[in-house]
């Protein structure tokens, strides 16, 4: 049944297995951060409006309520035969959420049935699992165990991480989300191939029969446990590595789109830093265990994760607005708001239910973003000012097209005569033509008694016009720069389109375009911005006004977004994020606290400094489970292989699954406190401090542990 000789690298079961569940890992995880992608677009809005906690506990239930079934099923049938048919269930679970986009609009709804997907991949990945792990025993001997399952535990890890950063990267690029459940469609059926070529091997138990008291953990596994202490102690900790992690994942994407302003691309490629430390760390961990349980590697790593979990929550300088001059000809139109006399004073307090006294703080009542170009990113402020005497507080942010116009505040409690910034950002890349939605929020002054206040919105995004990128993006710049950036222009359908003049309201920043091409009714335009280097330190603002022959939208803005800071500064915006870009003046800060007027920090370290301390946590994080996993694959009995590893799941989702409540109560707290997304790294790391003190087993060989 093993082949203990045969070299790995040219074994085509060792790969076939590898890359399977590679890919079974990283289809996982592009669905599963899609998701929470989306849900982050959500907080954006209201940060006590993130899903990504249910989302997580979506995912893990079913491995808390399937793995002894599925550990069942790994004995009592062909492990070979389970993956294979394991990765047929994947390609419909997918062509599942393709049906989701294509029948819904982005909505709660639509949210909802996403998360339920989401169900239906922990189930298909519950029922993977005991076989794919199961079934290196069967196939190989002990004393490669260490090494096997570094490279398994190596390439799950790059395949989650790198599945985080997919995940941004083809939300930020592809059309459409149908366009990004195509691909995950097409992994799921390259697994599928890659399954075949896993040696089929006989079931371990064909004549097992089921125990309705295996649906989480059969009593032949509980008495294998029980005789074995130090094998339960090893499934404990296993369950405490990833609740660790379930608990990391949504924090660095919390981390990366709230604090360090990235764009879901970005924040991707940050997660996926942490990837290369996993590499290193799973494949360092084989090496160095060898043939023996390495205890003492477990507890080094204990510590390396506290110190950078600890140093990741250090909290930094605060993100604060800055305002500036209001710039023309695209100024938010105030209305006019008389001081409200005691009389109506008065007669609102006495009214709470009053249906107008929380829109009577708006700016204004409706705003018509007219025709945009697709990629433009367009932002409008409308200012929400507290007319009364009583604070206000605004909750429950919304709009009936959370995705198409993307309401954000900086501000959540508001004090008399303050006002607040309510920015709505119009999604062009994935919604066109005419757009009719309301924007929503409730208000109270009283904590008990709310009012909702409509703000309508419109918008014609046109499918002939597109910009690429959306805005000129200089990013932060060392003082005294003389740099540069592109937009392409492309428009199609009028082949005498044509653009008359550009302009800079910004003295400090020229403008060019030059026509690249014309034929066959599409033109395209080439605009060239370039800064002075005289440019004085501090924010870059403004627009580029473009002057066209279009009829009926001859005039087009083009936002300036960037920085030059009087020395360096802990983060430096990438190129491919997505800088705040409204339609006046206004840098946007995400107020966390519903209670109080706390402005968001920055983390301590820096962006670089960030994506060190994760590398180094990945590094850990495969020193501390590699020697874990192991062990409980060489001491488990081989009639129970199977089912020792679907407790094995069992327990890892479960903590998973608490990760879950733990990250929507760290959340819930942090975000009633005024502290910022990255103070949740503390908690996990006093998790893992707490944990590595009741860590009590010692180095010993694996040949020395039978079954």
């Amino acid at each position: 049944m093993t082949h203990p000789e045969r070299p790995l690298m040219t074994d085509p079961t060792f790969w076939g297995l590898l890359v399977t569940q590679f890919l079974g890992a990283f289809n996982d995880n592009v669905f599963k951060f899609l998701v929470m992608f989306l849900c982050t677009d959500r907080a954006k809005a209201n940060p006590l409006d993130d899903w990504q906690g249910y989302a997580l506990i979506a995912f893990a239930s079913p491995f808390v309520l399937f793995s002894g079934i599925c550990g069942y099923l790994a004995d009592r049938y062909s492990k070979t035969r389970i993956i294979v048919l394991s990765k047929v269930l994947e390609i419909a679970i997918m062509g599942v959420g393709l049906l989701v986009f294509w029948g819904t609009e982005p909505s709660k709804l639509q949210l909802r049935l996403l998360i339920g997907v989401l169900f239906l991949m922990g189930s298909h990945s519950a029922f993977f699992g005991p076989s794919k792990y199961g079934i290196l025993p069967e196939l190989y001997a002990k004393n490669r165990l260490p090494g096997i399952n570094g490279w398994f535990l190596m390439t799950t890890f790059v395949a989650i991480i790198g599945g985080v950063a997919a995940a941004g990267f083809l939300k930020d690029t592809l059309p459409n989300l149908m366009s990004v459940q195509w691909v995950c469609i097409l992994i799921a059926m390259t697994g599928t191939l890659t399954s075949l070529l896993v040696r089929k091997l006989p079931a371990a138990e064909p004549s097992l029969r089921f125990n309705p008291s295996a649906v989480f953990i059969d009593p032949e596994t509980r008495q294998a446990l029980r005789l074995q202490p130090k094998l339960l102690t090893a499934l404990l900790f296993s369950s405490i590595f990833w609740f660790v992690g379930g608990v990391f994942q949504p924090a660095v994407n919390a981390m990366g789109t709230l604090q360090y302003r990235l764009s879901d691309t970005s924040t991707g490629q940050l997660a996926a830093t942490t990837a290369v430390g996993i590499a290193i760390g799973s494949v360092l961990a084989g090496y160095l265990s060898r043939s023996r349980f390495r205890a003492s590697l477990v507890r080094v790593a204990a510590v390396g994760m506290v110190i950078c979990m600890g140093a990741m929550a250090i909290p930094g300088e605060r993100l604060s607005i800055q305002k500036e001059t209001p710039l023309t000809p695209i100024v938010t139109t105030v209305l006019p708001v008389s001081p409200v006399s005691t009389a109506e004073k008065q007669a609102v307090e006495a009214n709470v239910d009053a249906p107008n006294w929380a829109e009577r703080m708006l700016s204004e009542r409706k705003y018509d973003f007219g025709a945009i170009a697709q990629g433009a990113e367009v932002e409008h402020i409308i200012e929400i000012k507290n007319l009364y005497k009583e604070p206000v507080t605004i909750r429950s942010l919304d709009s009936t097209c959370a995705m198409c116009f993307m309401p954000s505040l900086d501000k959540w409690v508001v004090a008399s005569g303050e006002v607040a910034h309510l920015a709505i950002r119009v999604n062009t890349d994935r919604f066109f033509k005419y757009r009719v939605e309301t924007v929503t929020f409730e208000a109270t002054w009283d904590g008990n008694n709310f009012v909702r206040a409509e703000f309508p919105v419109t918008a014609f995004i046109r499918l002939d016009l597109i910009f690429e990128p959306g805005s000129f993006q200089f990013g932060t710049v060392t003082a005294g720069p003389n740099a540069e950036t592109l937009i392409h222009i492309r428009q199609g359908g009028q082949n005498d389109w044509t653009i008359r003049s550009a302009k800079s309201e910004n003295p400090h920043i020229s403008i060019d375009f030059r026509e690249v091409s014309r034929s066959s009714g599409q033109v395209e335009y080439q605009l060239t911005s370039k800064l002075d280097p005289k440019t004085p330190i501090g924010p870059l603002s403004g627009q580029i006004i473009l002057e066209t022959n279009d009829e009926k939208n001859a005039t087009m803005y083009l936002p300036i977004k960037g920085s030059i800071p009087e020395s360096s500064i802990p983060v430096t915006i990438a190129e491919n994020s997505s800088p705040v870009v409204k339609t006046k003046p206004f840098t946007e800060s995400n107020d966390w606290s519903s209670s109080a007027n706390h402005h968001l920090r920055l983390p301590f370290v820096s962006l670089t400094g960030a994506g060190l301390l994760l590398m180094g946590a990945g590094l850990f994080a495969g020193l501390f489970s590699v020697p874990l996993q192991v062990y409980i694959q060489a001491m488990s009995p081989a009639h129970l292989k199977g089912r020792m590893i679907g407790a094995m799941n069992l327990f890892n989702w479960i903590g998973i699954a608490l990760s879950g409540a733990f990250y929507e109560i760290g959340k819930q707290i942090l975000v009633r406190e005024g502290a910022s997304p990255n103070a949740i790294f503390g908690g996990i790391a006093c998790v893992i401090l707490i944990a590595a003190l009741f860590f009590r087993m010692q180095d010993e060989p694996l040949e020395a542990v039978e079954g």
